[in-house]
């Protein structure tokens, strides 16, 4: 496939009925991971002004290499790049900890470089775990239902514009463009 073909792609998930509409300037939460590195370029493809943020964990000794080969891939795909580290306590529910960082690092961006929409890759998949873990948290019907495709944390807008998109679409269209990606070991860890 090439980036034609790839932009052919993007812009068919971008316009679907159930992505929220998007403003022209805005900024996405790029882990790395397959499925922000999809959203990346699909929005920078759609013709928006996109920034890249990424907040590293410091959870694995090559996450600081990984967050360098970030910068170097949103310097070639001309996308600003913002990067910063956490320091993240083990001995705590770090997912928790790392979440409340990671959005207090996201909101400084938005204020730093007055950005009102963050986008962040949330897919089908996600979608369909966020349900099940509900379901066995014990949510009743009330309480079981996916993640919304938008909010407002702060005054930031909070999107998900790939809710409607599968993980294998997103990897399968990477791989046909010749996209590379991190996977990060944590997303298959159970115990955190």
């Amino acid at each position: 496939m090439s980036l034609d073909a790839a932009a052919t792609v993007f812009s068919k998930w971008l316009s679907n009925s159930e992505t929220p509409e998007l403003p022209q300037r805005l900024a996405v939460g790029w882990s790395g991971g397959a499925d922000s590195t999809a959203l990346l370029p699909a929005l920078k493809a759609s013709g928006r002004d996109v920034l890249a943020w990424h907040v590293d964990h410091g959870w694995r000794a090559s996450s600081y290499l990984e967050s360098e080969a970030l910068a170097r891939q949103a310097e070639a795909w001309d996308i600003p790049f913002y990067a910063a580290r956490l320091d993240v306590s083990p001995e705590v529910n770090r997912e928790a900890e790392a979440r409340e960082g990671r959005f207090a690092q996201f909101l400084a961006w938005s204020r730093e470089s007055d950005i009102t929409t963050l986008c962040l890759a949330h897919n089908l998949d996600d979608q369909a775990e966020t349900v099940c873990m509900r379901l066995l948290q014990g949510a009743g019907a009330g309480g079981c239902r996916g993640m919304q495709s938008g909010r407002i944390y702060h005054g930031l807008h909070i999107v998900r514009p790939l809710l409607h998109v599968s993980g294998s679409e997103l990897r399968q269209t990477l791989k046909l463009a010749g996209y590379g990606w991190f996977e990060d070991p944590s997303n298959s860890d159970m115990s955190i």
